[in-house]
This record gives C-alpha cells, structure tokens and sequence, in this order.
C-alpha cells in the first residue's frame, strides 16, 4: 500500500532547481510508501519527444501489478498556453489511481495554480525568503522533519554556515543521519566537521552592516559574496554611491578599499 490518498494532483514550483528536485523526491516517496517504486513510477520531461499529449495518455493509464500509479512529469514550465488547456481538461477528470506530480522551474503560472488548487491539489513553492529570519525557518522545518535533535547552538550555525545555499541542507541531514543514526541529538561540535564551505549572503547583509558602520560583520559579508562567485554584485555594491558621494566615500573607506586617482601607476 502506498502513503497518501490516491488521486490529488500536486504541483512544486521554485526557483532552485534543486530545491524543486529535492521537494519533487520527498512527494514521490511519499506517494509511493511501502509501494513498488518500479512498478509505481513513470518519469516523464517535458521536451521536444514528450509532449502534453504524452504526458496525459501515461497519466490516464490504469496502474499494472500495482494498485496505482505516480506520474512525475518535469519541465512544465515548458508547456504553452494550449498546453496548458489541455492539461486542465484532463485534471478536471483525472484517473483516480493516477498520481500526477507537476514540477515547474520557477513561479508556476496563476492559470496552472488555478488548475490544480480547483480540483483540490496540493501547490506548493520551494522558495525560501533571502532574510536570516527566512532561512532559519526553513532549516527549522527540514531539521525537524529530519527525526535528528539538534541544539539550538548547531541551528544557529547551520543557518550561518549554509547562508542562501540552503539546497544543501538536505544532503547535509542525510550525512547527518547516517553517520550519527536516527534521532541522534547533536551539538556544535558534531556538526561543524560537515558543514563544508560558508554559503553565500544576500546583498544586503553587506550594505546593511557598511550603513551601520560594522566593519568586521561588512568583511565576512564581503568575503562570502565573492567565495560564492557574486564578485561584480559584490563590487556593484560598494561603489552604489556615485550619487551619494559620502555613502560611496564611507563604504570604501569601511571596507579598506584605496582610491586611485589619476596619475598613480
């Protein structure tokens, strides 16, 4: 038997594609339980070789040595807006052992919400919110739908350490998981030996502290930007004030960064 009502049809959206995989797999298990996966799953991407049309004859086929089906189709972001007629034609009268799993890149479309909220789906964003209040949230829910007790101390720095990379939180909770066991209770000290490279921030971490005149908390900001790649944000940044000469003066000067004028070599 598998682990969750038969026939809703689900939809996961979001920017980071791995978030979106991530969420993607957790439904399928979900959906799947105690099932045959091999049996049970059909894995379809949208493309030039599988179109809606596809896609709507694999999830209107009834289930073969199973008592249901899960079709994951990804790459909806793909389909038009004819596309999209027809798929709602089909969710109107779905299948009843047919579980169809929607992954869209990015904001899904108001029209395919619509859709799958009207027939009593399940919608749901990966996006997590750029402040720290944000993540902490979203580590929060994922460490405790883990089963793994961490102190709050190690929260705190999983928060700090994984910054906007937040897709690897759930690849670090497996490590987690498995080498310390279900439900183990971990402090800072066994979690920080996998905690891998400090995330990026966002931009405003970094304004924010130079605005505030913090120069320690304006560095570690700076630094991480540039470890993750976001060099000419970072730079973009700190020169935002040519219509503010004093602000642009300040951060410059807060961060370290010399001025060369014209005629030095």
């Amino acid at each position: 038997m598998s682990g969750a009502p038969a026939g809703r049809p689900h939809l996961l959206h979001g920017s980071d594609e791995a978030l979106v995989s991530q969420a993607a797999a957790e439904v399928v298990r979900t959906l799947v339980g105690d099932g045959e996966r091999t049996l049970m799953v059909d894995d379809l991407l949208i493309d030039d070789d599988v179109n809606v049309h596809r896609l709507i004859a694999t999830a209107g086929t009834p289930p073969f040595l199973s008592d249901r089906r899960v079709v994951v189709a990804r790459g909806v972001e793909r389909l038009g807006s004819d596309d999209l007629a027809v798929l709602r034609s089909y969710l109107a009268e779905p299948l009843p052992t047919t579980d169809l799993v929607l992954i869209h890149q990015g904001k899904a479309p108001k029209r395919l919400v619509d859709a799958v909220t009207s027939v009593g789906g399940v919608v749901a964003s990966t996006e997590v919110g750029a402040s720290r209040r944000d993540r902490s949230t979203f580590v929060e829910a994922h460490v405790g739908s883990s089963g793994l007790h961490l102190s709050g101390a190690a929260r705190s720095l999983l928060v700090d350490q994984l910054g906007e990379d937040v897709n690897r939180l759930s690849g670090l909770l497996d490590t987690l998981s498995s080498t310390f066991g279900p439900g183990a209770r971990l402090d800072v000290e066994d979690v920080t030996p996998y905690l891998g490279d400090q995330g990026g921030v966002p931009p405003w971490d970094l304004t924010d502290a130079i605005d505030r005149g913090d120069r320690p908390v304006a560095l570690e900001a700076l630094a991480r930007m540039v470890q993750a790649g976001a060099v000419e944000r970072a730079d973009a940044l700190t020169r935002n004030g040519i219509a503010q000469p004093r602000r642009y003066r300040r951060r410059r000067e807060l961060l370290g960064i010399r001025e060369s004028r014209v005629g030095e070599g």
